[in-house]
């Protein structure tokens, strides 16, 4: 409940007091998003190495996609797609195989995201393309949004102000439907690709 309220310190000071009776997965696993968030990657790698194969050990396949996810997040941050990447489609076969449809497309985005920083934006694109199918299949009508404006944002790079203003007015309209908290961001990206579309 801490991590959704970006209360860190009380989730890592509640984590380690877990940790003191023995290890435990899902006490790693928020210890390790709690360092993240606070700016100790190497920590945070650490951690979820720990959730990571007590998850293997009982067999919790949606606490190890998660933890991949998560530790690939943390590669990415530092600067090392490639390890990124192999993190993000290990999670990616196990979100599929257990059915995960909403990890499937947050998987999925994450790794079109790092092919993004890569400069490659054609595997980047085939990433995304999936990624908003299966967002209206699982109603995620705010996540629809933000995965319309990351397609918006690689279209321009690609030079298609064209396709990227038509992506990214569909962002503002889902932002506007679910009053997304980015909504002024969105629409502000709109107005920028319709100012470079004027020249």
């Amino acid at each position: 409940m801490w991590l959704s309220r970006s209360r860190f310190t009380d989730v890592e000071s509640l984590a380690e007091a877990t940790l003191t009776l023995g290890p435990d997965a899902n006490a790693f696993y928020d210890l390790g998003w709690a360092q993240s968030a606070t700016g100790r990657p190497r920590h945070a790698l650490e951690s979820y190495e720990q959730a990571l194969r007590l998850y293997r050990e009982t067999s919790d396949r949606a606490g190890e996609a998660a933890t991949l996810n998560n530790i690939g997040t943390v590669h990415n941050s530092l600067g090392d797609r490639h390890q990124a990447l192999t993190h993000y489609r290990q999670a990616l076969i196990i979100v599929r195989e257990i059915g995960d449809r909403a990890a499937e497309a947050t998987t999925l985005n994450n790794i079109g995201h790092a092919y993004h920083k890569l400069g490659n934006p054609r595997q980047a694109l085939i990433h995304y393309d999936q990624v908003l199918p299966i967002r209206r299949e699982v109603g995620d009508r705010g996540s629809e949004a933000v995965a319309e404006s990351n397609m918006a944002v690689l279209l321009l790079r690609m030079s298609r102000v064209e396709d990227a203003i038509e992506s990214q007015r569909r962002a503002v309209a889902l932002a506007e439907e679910t009053s997304h908290p980015a909504l002024d961001k969105v629409r502000a990206f709109l107005t920028q690709l319709e100012q470079l579309r004027k020249g």
